[in-house]
């Protein structure tokens, strides 16, 4: 198609014109995406405390149900390590709480010489020691409340200066003997998009790099490079425009978009070069590669497709995102490598085959007549060993798993989760006969709830309306003798700052438990916990209304994702055997693709859970798209099989033809995505170091499942005697 159109146009002294022509419209082309890229495209990374669900989550309804009738403000941990007892240790803390309260955007503080009347009063405090004392006494906690009800709330840029004044007064205030550790779900939330931000900068330039090398060594051809390239920056740069116009903003997961928009790209065009390279001698080379390549090109656009728009069923929103985005993404990459690089291929007509096509295939074909059923027995026998290890996965890792260990974030995680508790859980209990919660038979009953969730080795501090009551009862001899009921009612007035407010609400039929978590104490899943924990509620006389927090939400998701993940990948082997049936009209030939993909999970799966490496929500899609893009060669082969033979059953000189003419371009392919995916293991977050590592350990079994274990299970479902060594 390409060169009739080209060679009708041009005779020979014309051709170096159209040469430049087509060159200068490609690079045009090129630069109007990237001018509009950089004009339009927002790239940063946009976060927020509740990243994990969208809007119009259940859980996250109830979580906003608690926040309107109880009030809700974000907070920041400065855990200052030193001697609480030493006057330098007090004077250091009193200008650390000075310079925050004058931060704009820091509604409050609280600190040893910001509350509590004294050291030795804190230490004796229901509230105080509860919150600003370590238990070991290692030092103090200052509590930093971010001004509205949420950091969200807050314009970007303020929120961002917010973290960075925040850091520079501890920098300042920071010296040998008081060492300051900063966390809270803000800080968490600013320092992932700031990573975020690095990842998106370090990905587009190494992928860039990694691709150009690849190709110049494996294809030996500056044309290649250049054309590809050229096709990459194209797609990519197209789906950030369509992605930003459909309101998608890069997030956790979709800050990798590019890179994986370029390794989708470079997957169709290494096909379609190696198909070419094979007819480079005959009339018409480009539009006969085009020919033989589209179909199953678009097969394999289809099946990656649907393995993103299987993470559409999941109700995490950065893996809904990425769904979105990466459907968006399939879809351009095939547009663009059939647009762009059959242009590239007819201005490549002239170059001579160097890397690919002349080289002699004897060793090669040796290797492939050979059916190799030892070797495949082998690699089957490894690969349900290995999925033994899925049982053990770690479906719910802990919340410190999402960070890198020896940096500052997960220091100060690390430390506030072992001395406070680093997950926020909230409980809102009432009675069951939902009688008030003000008179001192519920206080009681309060209080003893109270010490039975902190008797719990999960738990880490809590506070609730008895231990404000108590340190009300505390602070003064008015507070001490008087009623119940008229204590409540003067904790709610301004004169006390509204504190009873936050924990009980209008009619007091409601009360507020607000429990950090540890992460690294628990050693069951997070809904074990909570049950637990809801059962204390049950057994003082009390029901668990509602329950929310960081901690719930995640427990959630956990369950979301692994349901979400079996559905997904069953739903995508169903779309997988309807499009391979459509396309070989063979049972036996489908079942031996769909046993063969199976694989590709157990084996990733297995190793996953042998390992004990975190199954994180980001991480966890990994599965859904290595299955969909390693089927991506399975289809190829089939293609060419019934290019060799049309009708009937397919005889192993099909298979053995098949596999000498796709080894290359399958291997090459695997390499590709393996180094783009692999580009993720130099990220700063480690969910998405995993999620570039799973796909990578997923990618290395296509090429033996493809060329080896797939043709073996059609000879068997064929009842056929496998052949030892063909002499075609």
């Amino acid at each position: 198609m390409w060169n009739k159109w080209f060679h009708r146009l041009a005779p020979p002294k014309q051709i170096l014109f159209l040469n430049s022509l087509v060159l200068s419209g490609l690079l045009c082309l090129t630069g109007i995406n990237a001018l509009l890229c950089w004009k339009y495209v927002d790239f940063s990374p946009q976060l927020s405390s509740k990243f994990f669900f969208s809007s119009e989550d259940s859980q996250l309804q109830s979580e906003k149900a608690i926040a309107e009738e109880f009030g809700s403000q974000d907070q920041l941990i400065l855990s200052c390590r030193g001697d609480v007892d030493s006057e330098s240790y007090f004077a250091r803390v009193e200008s650390l709480t000075d310079a925050l309260e004058a931060i704009p955007g820091v509604f409050r503080v609280f600190s040893l010489s910001e509350g509590p009347k004294s050291l030795n009063y804190a230490k004796q405090s229901p509230l105080w020691q509860r919150i600003l004392l370590p238990k070991e006494g290692e030092g103090s906690n200052i509590i930093v409340f971010v001004q509205g009800e949420s950091v969200d709330d807050l314009m970007p840029d303020i929120s961002k200066d917010l973290i960075l004044s925040v850091q520079q007064a501890a920098k300042e205030h920071q010296t040998q003997g008081f060492d300051i550790v900063i966390s809270g779900m803000p800080y968490i939330v600013d320092q992932m998009r700031v990573a975020l931000t690095r990842d998106f900068k370090v990905f587009s330039i190494v992928a860039a790099i990694v691709f150009a090398l690849l190709i110049l060594i494996l294809m030996r051809s500056i044309r290649m490079v250049f054309g590809m390239f050229l096709a990459c920056v194209n797609a990519g740069a197209l789906t950030l425009l369509i992605t930003q116009m459909m309101e998608i903003p890069l997030s956790l997961l979709t800050a990798n978009l590019t890179t994986i928009v370029f390794t989708l790209t470079l997957s169709h065009t290494v096909f379609l070069t190696f198909n070419w390279h094979r007819v480079q001698d005959k009339e018409n080379p480009v539009s006969l590669a085009v020919k033989r390549t589209i179909s199953p090109s678009f097969w394999s656009m289809l099946t990656t497709l649907l393995g993103f728009m299987s993470l559409l069923f999941v109700k995490a929103e950065p893996l809904r995102k990425l769904g979105v985005s990466g459907a968006i993404g399939t879809v351009v990459a095939f547009v663009i490598a059939y647009l762009f690089h059959p242009g590239i291929l007819w201005l490549s007509r002239n170059a001579k085959k160097k890397a690919i096509g002349q080289e002699r295939i004897s060793r090669l074909k040796r290797i492939l007549l050979k059916p190799h059923a030892l070797f495949s027995g082998v690699v089957v026998l490894v690969v349900c060993a290995s999925g033994f290890g899925v049982v053990q996965l770690e479906r719910d890792p802990s919340l410190l798993a999402y960070f890198a260990k020896d940096t500052a974030l997960r220091d100060g995680l690390e430390y506030v989760d072992e001395h406070l508790g680093s997950s926020p859980l909230n409980i809102v209990v009432r009675l069951k006969d939902q009688q008030k919660l003000d008179n001192q038979k519920a206080y009681q009953a309060l209080w003893e709830l109270q010490q039975a969730f902190e008797a719990d080795e999960t738990v880490g501090s809590v506070v609730s309306l008895p231990v404000i009551m108590a340190e009300a009862k505390k602070v003064s001899f008015i507070g001490a003798i008087l009623p119940w009921n008229w204590l409540v009612e003067l904790m709610e007035t301004s004169m006390a700052q509204n504190v009873a407010s936050y924990f009980i609400n209008e009619d007091r039929s409601e009360g507020l438990f607000t429990l950090l978590m540890h992460e690294e104490k628990r050693n069951e899943p997070r809904e074990s916990v909570i049950k637990r924990l809801e059962q204390n509620v049950l057994d003082k006389g009390f029901e668990p209304y509602q329950v929310g927090g960081v901690y719930v939400l995640q427990g959630r998701l956990t369950k979301m994702v692994m349901s979400s993940l079996i559905n997904g990948i069953l739903l995508l082997f169903l779309f997988i055997g309807v499009i391979v049936i459509v396309l070989t009209r063979s049972w036996r030939l489908t079942l031996a693709l769909l046993i063969s993909v199976a694989m590709i999970p157990l084996w990733m799966l297995g190793i996953i859970g042998y390992f004990k490496i975190p199954f994180d929500v980001i991480s966890a899609p990994a599965v859904n798209l290595a299955v969909s893009m390693g089927v991506d060669a399975m289809i190829h082969l089939v293609s060419a099989l019934r290019f060799e033979q049309a009708k009937g059953p397919i005889p192993w000189r099909c298979w053995v033809n098949a596999r000498l003419q796709l080894f290359k371009p399958v291997v090459f392919s695997t390499i590709v995505v393996s180094a783009g995916f692999g580009v993720f293991t130099l990220s700063a977050f480690p969910p998405t170091q995993r999620f570039g590592g799973s796909i990578v350990l997923g990618m290395l079994m296509v090429p033996v499942v493809a060329l080896l274990i797939m043709p073996l299970i059609a000879e068997l479902l064929l009842n056929r005697k496998l052949p030892s060594i063909s002499n075609d």
